[in-house]
């Protein structure tokens, strides 16, 4: 079959696919996102009861479930996306990212806001996975499981990345009511590196 034939590529040839600009920045794009992402998530918990001081027995299981359902929703709206054009909705998942989490500094302090912010902000999260991994793939047809594995790797330094920004910030005395904005500086960096990957592309770059 076509895919099993460029899945055992030589190894040499897999690895120059990784070298594509299209694969690379995308691989940049995730670790940049997710940093600001969790730098938020690590600490929403924190921002939950400390900020918005809502109950953290009661209301922040809520809460936490509100978020979930947009990540199940940003999932599915993602993958119909992805199938109209991957570029576009990384785009507009990314702009997406950068206006929740905007609005998410001026949310924290309301309960009721701050809601339906966690609720969108997992939608527009988690709407970035499907298109991205489309367009790993794409830009490495003779190297998917490698690609693909790879995907994960990015994504875990984000994790762990955005983590250690945010309880960097903490503990040099950021209040928990800004690490959104952290959100807003990672997805605009993310971004830029998107976009100029989509405009390359467009230009025949490899």
């Amino acid at each position: 079959a076509k895919g099993e034939e460029e899945a055992d590529a030589p190894l040499r040839l897999q690895a120059a696919q990784l070298l594509h600009q299209q694969v690379f920045l995308a691989y940049l794009t995730i670790a940049i996102s997710l940093v600001g992402q969790l730098a938020f998530g690590t600490f929403q918990v924190a921002i939950l009861t400390d900020i918005t001081h809502i109950d953290p027995f009661v209301a922040v299981p809520i809460y936490l479930l509100i978020g979930g359902a947009g990540s199940v929703v940003g999932i599915w709206v993602g993958g119909k996306l992805a199938d109209w054009s991957a570029a576009a909705a990384i785009v507009m998942v990314l702009i997406g990212q950068i206006v929740c989490f905007s609005i998410m500094l001026l949310a924290v302090h309301n309960a009721i806001a701050m809601a339906i912010m966690l609720f969108f902000s997992a939608a527009f999260g988690f709407g970035f996975s499907t298109p991205i991994q489309v367009r790993v793939l794409s830009g490495a047809k003779q190297a998917p499981r490698l690609a693909a594995t790879l995907i994960a790797t990015a994504y875990n330094i984000g994790i762990a990345g955005g983590a250690a920004v945010g309880a960097w910030l903490i503990s040099i005395g950021f209040s928990y009511a800004l690490l959104p904005a952290t959100g807003i500086i990672c997805s605009a960096l993310a971004l830029a590196a998107a976009t100029t990957s989509i405009q390359l592309s467009r230009r025949g770059v490899a």
